[in-house]
């Protein structure tokens, strides 16, 4: 026997995933995604057949119920999750377009969660309008599990390409909000993400006339061995003005990966 639990969560306590699932399943049975979601597996279903017919496989009609038993179990989740996928781009970048909210120290609660930077650090950045820190940062943090931990969602598909949509760029990227890992297995990269989330607050507290702003959003870059680079660019929606008065790059490498520093 089999028992399905319902869970209802009122519309004005969805977070934004939830709400962007709301919509898709609002809308799933029309008939116009309907024949969106069959055109969309018709096309997987001709592009497998064609490779599989060039290397000389045949296509009786067991094996064709087969192959569109399978194309359905894994073809509607993926089909469903490139829908989520758009849905929460369009939303992020309608957030990036907005005004951005003050970074003020007040908002963080937890004092030793801005209190990370020496002051050697903060001097470096008002005269040379940059530091560096050559050693860790955070100390409870794992860097080898954190990056094991991005390296599954790479594998997950959660990174995108997009090589093709901007020049310069070979990197895979993955933007989320700073809440989205709470309560998952990916405890490395929720904690990491709580703690990046407070250097703009961190900065302001220490030098109050940057009046930084920030959101709830992170960048993660994913650079693959021998073939990802990045050229200078704007990373903005604002052509040709940031709107970020301080970068902050943390990288973080394999265990197996040996740095050489020059």
């Amino acid at each position: 026997m089999f028992h399905f639990l319902l869970v209802y969560i009122p519309r004005e306590k969805q977070n934004n995933i939830e709400k962007i699932l709301y919509e898709i399943y609002e809308s799933f049975l029309f008939p116009l995604n309907l024949n969106e979601l069959l055109e969309y597996l018709n096309n997987k279903f001709q592009k497998i057949a064609t490779a599989g017919f060039k290397d000389g496989m045949k296509l009786d009609e067991e094996s064709e119920k087969e192959l569109i038993h399978k194309l359905c179990l894994e073809g509607i989740p993926f089909y469903i999750f490139e829908k989520i996928k758009t849905l929460i781009k369009k939303y992020e970048e309608s957030i990036s377009e907005q005004p951005m909210l003050l970074a003020h120290p007040s908002g963080i609660l937890n004092k030793d969660l801005i209190n990370y930077l020496n002051p050697s650090l903060i001097s470096d950045l008002v005269q040379k309008n940059y530091f560096y820190k050559d050693e860790k940062l955070y100390y409870d943090i794992d860097e080898y599990k954190l990056f094991d931990e991005f390296k599954y969602l790479y594998s997950e598909g959660y990174f995108e390409d997009i090589s093709l949509k901007v020049e310069g760029r070979k990197d895979l990227i993955y933007k989320y909000n700073v809440n989205f890992f709470k309560n998952t297995k990916h405890k490395q990269i929720n904690d990491f993400s709580n703690l990046l989330y407070c250097l703009p607050f961190e900065l302001n507290s220490k030098l109050p006339n940057l009046s930084l702003q920030t959101n709830d959003y992170i960048l993660i870059s994913f650079f693959r061995e021998n073939h990802s680079h990045i050229k200078k660019n704007i990373d903005s929606s604002f052509y040709n003005d940031t709107g970020k008065k301080v970068t902050v790059i943390i990288p973080i490498f394999s265990r197996d990966l040996e740095v050489i520093k020059f």
